[in-house]
């Protein structure tokens, strides 16, 4: 493995045992707790709250990821979800990182999960908000935006099924990216709506999504088959404790998946955000974050 090479002066890449390259970027105190973020569906290592002070001044270190075949990450042949920790650790170690936190939004919950189970003598804290659950349940789609089902529902079939429908939205993204997000967020709930009014918010959530377009969204294909298929480990397995955050009226990764969260995971603790959205996170990013510290600190005390 080769130590990390700069690219822009904002993005770095680091590359690997097996020669791809992982790209990501570093926010907030740069000699603070590490936080590895990762990011949720049609989104890239450019998702975060724009207010970067934010993690800084809790004393976070704040490491965003494009995961394989996302933005600037090289693709990954035939890709598990339970091989995301070993990059996780390539990463930490070019990093000169021991011990971590990890903090998974959306689609990008599963893969945090991965580290729990794989990673548990290394990590401060789990956080998963807002968070895909598995798909191996009878209610999984129960409640949850249309739109969204018929991304699962084609993941589960292949890759290549929901590739199709994503190669259609990257076409018009190219066309006019600022324009097909409005379009996506009309549809949402006002209170998801409202975050996203946030200019700094709007521009955040385009200039991810650009990014995360690379190879043709076939990182993004990827992770929804991963993700609607058995994960290789079982949610009862993951002894760590972890933190969830849900909004009550999320239609993306809706109650049902947190309640599955929370009667599986034998060390799990939920908050809930009565009447708000998948949006959720940006509201609340310093509770999230400040919360994660915290618990990094007693692990750290106690030896983990």
């Amino acid at each position: 493995m080769e130590g990390v090479e700069n690219r822009d002066g904002t993005w770095q890449t680091v590359r690997l045992r097996d020669g791809r390259r992982l790209c990501f970027g570093e926010f907030g105190d740069p000699a603070g707790v590490p936080l590895f973020f990762f990011h949720g569906g049609g989104d890239s290592r450019v998702q975060r709250h724009h207010d970067d002070t934010i993690a800084g001044s809790l004393g976070i270190r704040l490491i965003t990821v494009d995961r394989p075949g996302v933005g600037r990450s090289d693709i990954q042949r035939r890709r598990r979800l339970v091989d995301w920790p070993d990059d996780v650790t390539q990463l930490a170690a070019a990093l000169g990182i021991d011990r971590f936190a990890v903090l998974g939004y959306s689609l990008g919950g599963p893969f945090a999960l991965a580290c729990a189970w794989a990673l548990r003598d290394r990590l401060l804290a789990v956080g998963v908000v807002s968070g895909v659950a598995p798909f191996d349940r009878p209610d999984a789609l129960e409640a949850m935006d249309p739109f969204f089902a018929r991304m699962f529902r084609l993941g589960r079939l292949s890759q290549w099924a929901v590739q199709v429908p994503l190669l259609l939205l990257l076409r018009e993204m190219r066309r006019g990216p600022y324009a097909l997000a409005d379009r996506l967020y009309s549809t949402a709930l006002e209170c998801d709506r409202q975050v996203y009014s946030d200019p700094y918010r709007r521009e955040n959530a385009v200039a991810a999504m650009v990014e995360g377009a690379g190879h043709w969204g076939q990182g993004l294909a990827r992770d929804l088959a991963i993700v609607t298929r058995p994960w290789g480990f079982r949610l009862g397995e993951i002894t760590t404790p972890v933190q969830l955050w849900y909004g009550t009226s999320d239609r993306t990764t809706p109650l049902q998946m947190a309640r599955c969260f929370e009667s599986s995971l034998p060390n799990a603790r939920l908050t809930l955000w009565d009447g708000e959205g998948h949006q959720a996170i940006f509201t609340h990013w310093r509770e999230i974050l400040q919360s994660l510290v915290t618990a990094g600190a007693v692990s750290g005390s106690t030896g983990g």
